[in-house]
């Protein structure tokens, strides 16, 4: 089975290098590898001329969801594995992720974010309390997968129309894998396939990400049909237990990055509903 990798890139030249390097050295070797730089203005995409892979530039940043679209466009393998620009993988991590598409009724399998940037208190905060990951076990049918680190097999995503656009920064992991569920598809999460995640930042950066996180996930849950509730309900309740813990434990600005964090997600979430909800509304007055 022919595999492609790719990495969409947009102002990453501090960690892409780093991803493409290990890219190269995993144990289980991609038959390709696709860069595209997504409209980058600090030179990403000669990190990837420098080590030899096929780099494709978009003039303008025309968004994640896109970007992943031109890599599946012009991928040859049969599995196109995604890896994020600050997202390493271990050395094992490709055929960790290869060994589940034996199965042909598996047509996704994502992996497992550890986040090692703690150079502040707040990216220790979100290392301990919002990682990108479903845990240390295996799921067999999952409900969706991390665009940090999956794969598909690109026969299925593009059957399927691919990723849509509209998700320019975020969710996009969300919507295809609902709407590859939808198609009939199972999703694996192997948390053996492990990459290191290094965003940096601080607390402005963190509060960011998750009223981005939260805003394209509910888009994408009531987009598909699907109540945003339960991940809503389920994303509250972790950092109220968190925010609790870290009160009682005297940790009082790490309960409030909990609690602010908490009010971002609600936010988001508040405005990716009403999104949702009223393309419903137009696309029922057609």
């Amino acid at each position: 089975m022919k595999v492609t990798v790719g990495i969409p890139t947009y102002n990453d030249s501090a960690t892409v290098g780093r991803v493409l390097d290990a890219v190269l050295a995993q144990t289980r070797l991609p038959d390709e590898v696709i860069l595209v730089d997504d409209g980058s203005r600090d030179g990403s995409g000669a990190e990837g001329l420098a080590r030899g892979v096929r780099v494709i530039s978009h003039v303008h940043n025309l968004g994640l969801a896109q970007a992943r679209n031109t890599i599946l466009e012009n991928a040859t393998g049969d599995v196109v594995v995604f890896f994020d620009a600050d997202a390493v993988p271990d050395r094992n991590c490709l055929k960790h992720l290869m060994r589940h598409f034996r199965d042909k009724a598996v047509a996704g399998v994502g992996g497992r974010g550890l986040e090692v940037c703690h150079s502040n208190r707040f990216q220790k905060w979100r290392a301990r309390n919002t990682p990108q990951d479903h845990g240390v076990k295996l799921i067999q049918d999952d409900w969706m997968i991390m665009g940090l680190c999956f794969a598909f097999r690109r026969s299925v995503a593009l059957e399927i129309g691919g990723f849509d656009s509209s998700f320019s920064r975020a969710g996009e992991d969300v919507d295809m894998s609902l709407r590859v569920r939808k198609a009939g598809h199972r999703l694996v999460y192997e948390p053996m396939a492990v990459v290191q995640h290094l965003p940096g930042g601080g607390i402005v950066d963190i509060t960011r990400q998750a009223y981005k996180h939260a805003m394209f996930a509910t888009y994408a849950l009531g987009k598909n049909g699907e109540s945003p509730a339960p991940y809503f309900a389920d994303s509250c309740a972790h950092l109220a237990r968190t925010s609790v813990s870290d009160l009682r434990s005297g940790r009082i600005m790490d309960g409030g990055v909990g609690i602010l964090n908490m009010a971002a997600r609600t936010a988001g979430a508040f405005v990716g509903t009403a999104r949702a909800k009223s393309e419903q509304i137009r696309g029922s007055h057609r």
